[in-house]
């Protein structure tokens, strides 16, 4: 398949399958193999580098140096779907299952790709390097981590709770049965 006219707008002119049908469905994939590799190298880094401060006497001479640690970008689908140069929709549709552009070993890769970005999230939140409220509100949206509440019921006073059953076919007023 290869593009042709001159407009803004590229057509593509299709070959015809074997069988005589041409398979007209859109322009090629942007998909290379390449990718599964390339989305855990990118999300697979420190949450933080440390950065040198040079401190200088009067004369300009360095005297010593200190290190400040700074937060790196959290990475996301966004930012590798712009490292690769492709579009955030057509990289998304690589890991889902539903759309006909689905790679199951980009999703594989993907999922790997998930869990390390969480981690990153975790060590990010541990050493500080992120703000907290950032951190949990950002895990609880990207990750499946979620505030876990449990909830215990009692009675009055701390006592159980009383539970009485009522036998569904012989509800009514008068006690027959309501079935018949």
């Amino acid at each position: 398949m290869t593009p042709t006219g001159t407009g803004s707008k590229k057509k593509y002119k299709y070959k015809k399958k074997a069988d005589g049908i041409t398979n007209n469905t859109g322009a090629p994939t942007k998909y290379k193999s390449e990718y599964c590799d390339e989305i855990i190298e990118f999300f697979n880094k420190e949450p933080y580098e440390d950065k040198p401060l040079e401190h200088y006497d009067s004369e300009g001479n360095l005297v010593w140096c200190d290190f400040k640690r700074v937060a790196v970008k959290l990475p996301t689908l966004v930012q590798f779907a712009k490292r690769i140069n492709v579009s955030y929709p057509t990289v998304y549709n690589w890991q889902d299952k539903d759309h006909r552009s689905y790679h199951k070993e980009f999703l594989e890769a993907y999922t790997r790709a998930k869990e390390i970005q969480k981690d990153f999230l975790i060590q990010a939140g541990c050493i500080g390097v992120y703000n907290s409220h950032f951190t949990i509100f950002t895990a609880k949206n990207i990750t499946d981590m979620r505030d876990k509440s449990e909830h215990e019921f009692t009675g009055k006073d701390g006592s159980p709770i009383q539970v009485q059953v009522i036998d569904s076919y012989k509800n009514n007023t008068n006690g027959t049965d309501i079935t018949s």
